[in-house]
């Protein structure tokens, strides 16, 4: 094919007036050069400098050169010949392939021809093939070329620093930007998959090896994978000493001189775990997802759901793991090891397993939980000081007896098997009430008008609220009726909402967390009147109201029914004492519901139990047989719990039963499924309707001769109320036990209900009776529906106390 002839633009001289070449090698001439002569093309040898490269690619003939060789590369394979050689005076030794870069255009398509001949294009195979020819003349193999176009920083010969071209810095750094077509992690993940690069049996070992450094291993899949696991582990170190800072948060000192990382009981709660792992996801997030896909498994899926693990969750497992490789590593991250063994600490464990996990970094040492437990105690006795002298803030005070029976294995003279006394008390804080609640003059004054006097039991009568007591119980009605009804259940939400609204007194519109705070216990003994006295000064003096110092308020002081009398009768014998806090005028006695409550179950059981194995119908003996109930074994003293679900189950039967003859039917259960189905399901207004009459032909004062145990259905409702944190519904009830005490053996309650209702309802600023109302329960979980009386909480503080006694 003939090719065009250059353009006559070029810079290029006649040759036609050019002298002929003396003999030799153009490129060894040493002859001077007239200004205008162009230097000739010097062909690069192993031994040329890459400066020679450079100065060959700037060189005025190179773009004629070109053309010259890609018209014979054209005319390969046509019939014409090539040119001779030496036939041009241009032609030289420099192979085509080493002059220049081609464009990604050039390299997708063959030069543009003027006549209109057919294109010849490359194959990726000649392109690499042209490519590798170029590194081979260089002297380089693959591997040189790949080491220095990444290696950020050249050296020549003398040690010097190599500057790059402007080209090869835009192209690297597109390419390791990944802004080209073919990103980095392309190339590493080719290598490492190519069949070529699979190990020898000599390096079938060092694959993903951590010991053996990955320079030294030669072939690419073993280097590769050794390379990224020694990455990975100096990452994983680099969390690992982020995370064991003192700025992490994990730092606890068990007994820290300055406070600093000294432990805190605010941290010791239900958030513990997920704030422990809050901080291991923020500080180390390779390990936390290495172990996360190492302990769990791809979630399975039903339906196209994706199922959730409820065994065993992963997060808590591995958040414990962490913890304790953060422990190993320093002795002061330890916050969630310290919680495991303060947890050991107040479940009584073994003292063998605080040396097993003290040696498996689950937990420090006995020694030092202890060590950690005073020091917080300490703080706590200070903080609590600090709160019984702000004149801001209300404390009261709950105290209960705590004894047990200590019997010696082997009894000696100076060990004998005894009985144990004690006393332990906690305080309560007391927020969102008056301040005026606490005057104590006001208190006084109320005190000395003695309208106590006109007391009658017309009176007490008059205090119970009748309407109250009759909406209660129609809800209770249809309450049981719905609970135990499927087809009805939709109703469950109205009647909580009547619940909260209707019949509603004191319950509080907020759930908040009740602060408490364990007193130390005394071994004073309350059955004695004087011990009695000192236990209660002593636990003052823990509020830090001592005689020299102390806040002229009320302190509300609440106990069973026992300690109540004790109280009393204490105030008495002081009366004349000198100074406020000698004669403990200071102090008002409270009666505790739960209690109370105990002791209204106990009355129900004596009075409606009869015969184990009666034939009434109506006693709990005959219901308790039926349903195999263990009689109790002391009538007058019951086990709160079960005997509460018996006698609820025995009380919520026959609710059913009488609902069962309203409707006239003999399978309850079956009749409300053909009311569902015919869609003829009462509404509320009717089953409002239906339960009042029900309530009175069943549960009224004027129905006793087929009433219903009333006594049951007031207890079941006072256990509601005290759930929903509502003390005021419970002094309804309250209110209806004096009565029930008072014609039952349990006599002394009715003088404690009767004292205890005079002084509320008398003695008491409407500020102060809102203060106990509020105080009456708590609440220590901050749950909706998890309120429990004062009482029962230390009852809880009790048996902790026995435990470790024994």
């Amino acid at each position: 094919m003939a090719r065009t002839p250059l353009s006559p633009h070029k810079n290029i001289p006649n040759r036609s007036q050019r002298q002929p070449d003396p003999p030799g090698d153009a490129t060894d001439q040493n002859s001077s050069k007239s200004p205008n002569e162009i230097p000739p093309i010097t062909a690069a040898t192993a031994s040329s400098p890459a400066t020679e490269w450079e100065e060959l690619l700037k060189h005025p003939l190179l773009p004629a050169l070109l053309e010259v060789l890609a018209a014979a590369s054209s005319s390969e394979g046509s019939n014409e010949a090539p040119p001779a050689t030496g036939a041009d005076p241009l032609a030289t030794d420099i192979p085509s392939t080493s002059l220049r870069t081609e464009t990604p255009a050039e390299m997708n398509s063959a030069p543009d021809h003027e006549d209109g001949a057919k294109r010849h294009y490359r194959t990726i195979s000649t392109k690499m093939d042209i490519i590798l020819g170029a590194v081979h003349n260089v002297n380089w193999s693959l591997g040189d070329f790949l080491h220095y176009l990444s290696e950020e920083r050249l050296k020549n010969k003398r040690g010097k620093d190599e500057p790059r071209s402007q080209s090869y810095v835009r192209a690297l750094t597109r390419f390791l930007r990944g802004e080209d077509k073919h990103h980095p992690i392309h190339i590493i993940e080719a290598w490492f998959r190519h069949s070529y690069g699979r190990p020898q049996k000599e390096e079938s070992d060092a694959m993903y090896s951590i010991d053996l450094p990955a320079h030294d291993i030669k072939g690419a899949h073993a280097a590769i994978s050794s390379f990224a696991a020694q990455l990975v582990a100096k990452q994983l170190v680099r969390e690992e000493e982020n995370v064991v800072k003192p700025s992490s948060g994990l730092h606890v000192i068990a007994q820290s001189k300055t406070g600093k990382h000294a432990l805190d009981w605010s941290w010791l709660g239900p958030k513990l775990f997920d704030d422990v792992a809050a901080i291991l996801q923020d500080h180390q997030p390779l390990a936390w997802h290495f172990l996360l896909q190492m302990a769990s498994r791809p979630p399975w899926k039903q339906d196209g759901e994706v199922l959730t693990r409820e065994n065993r969750p992963v997060s808590p497992i591995v958040t414990d793991v962490l913890s304790r490789i953060a422990y190993s590593r320093s002795n002061r991250a330890k916050l969630l090891p310290m919680a495991h063994g303060i947890n050991h600490f107040a479940s009584g464990a073994h003292s063998n397993l605080y040396r097993i996990n003290s040696r498996l970094a689950a937990m420090p040492s006995y020694s030092t939980i202890r060590g950690s437990l005073v020091d917080m105690a300490e703080k706590e006795t200070q903080h609590l000081k600090e709160l019984g002298n702000d004149e801001t803030v209300a404390l009261r005070l709950v105290i209960d007896n705590v004894q047990r029976y200590s019997k010696r294995w082997e009894p000696t003279m100076n060990q004998q098997s005894q009985m144990l006394k004690g006393m332990a008390g906690t305080a309560i804080k007391i927020d969102d009430v008056d301040p005026k609640a606490w005057d104590l003059d006001d208190k006084l004054e109320r005190v000395a008008r003695n309208e106590r006097r006109a007391v009658t039991t017309e009176w007490f009568l008059s205090q119970i609220d009748g309407r109250h007591l009759e909406d209660v119980k129609v809800l209770q009605w249809i309450q049981t009726l719905v609970r135990y009804v499927p087809a009805l259940s939709r109703h469950r939400k109205h009647i909580n909402v009547l619940y909260a609204t209707r019949v509603q007194k004191t319950a509080p519109t907020e759930v908040k967390k009740t602060e408490v705070f364990p007193l130390a216990a005394t071994e004073k003994d309350e059955g004695v009147t004087s011990e009695l006295k000192e236990a209660i000064v002593e636990f003052l003096e823990q509020l830090g109201q001592t005689e020299d110092k102390y806040i002229r308020r009320v302190i509300l002081v609440g106990g069973d029914g026992l300690t109540y009398e004790k109280m009393l009768q204490i105030k008495k014998y002081l009366q004349f004492h000198p100074g406020e806090f000698q004669n403990l005028v200071i102090l008002d006695p409270l009666l505790e519901l739960w209690h109370t409550e105990w002791t209204d179950l106990c009355c129900i059981f004596q009075t409606h139990w009869h015969e184990d194995n009666s034939e009434d119908p109506a006693s709990l003996g005959h219901s308790a047989s039926k349903i195999s109930f263990k009689a109790p074994s002391n009538l007058a003293k019951v086990d709160y719990y079960p005997s509460t679900r018996m006698a609820y189950t025995v009380l919520d039967a026959r609710l059913l039963d009488c609902w069962r003859i309203h409707f006239c039917t003999n399978d309850l259960f079956a009749h409300f499924e053909e009311l569902e189905k015919d869609k003829q399901l009462p509404s509320f207004e009717d089953l409002e309707e239906a339960a009042v009459k029900l309530c009175r032909m069943y549960s009224s004062a004027r129905a006793y001769e087929r009433a219903l145990h009333e006594d049951e259905r007031v207890g079941k409702e006072a256990a509601y109320a005290v759930a929903v944190g509502d003390a005021g519904h419970v002094y309804e009830c309250v209110k209806l036990w004096l009565f029930t005490f008072a014609g039952s053996g349990h006599s002394k309650y009715t003088t404690y209900l009767m004292e205890l209702i005079t002084s509320l309802e008398l003695e008491s600023s409407p500020a102060l009776r809102a203060a106990i109302f509020r105080t009456w329960l708590v609440n220590p979980s901050s749950r909706p529906g998890h309120y429990i009386e004062a009482d029962l909480l230390q009852e809880h503080f009790n048996k902790a106390l026995e435990e470790l006694v024994q």
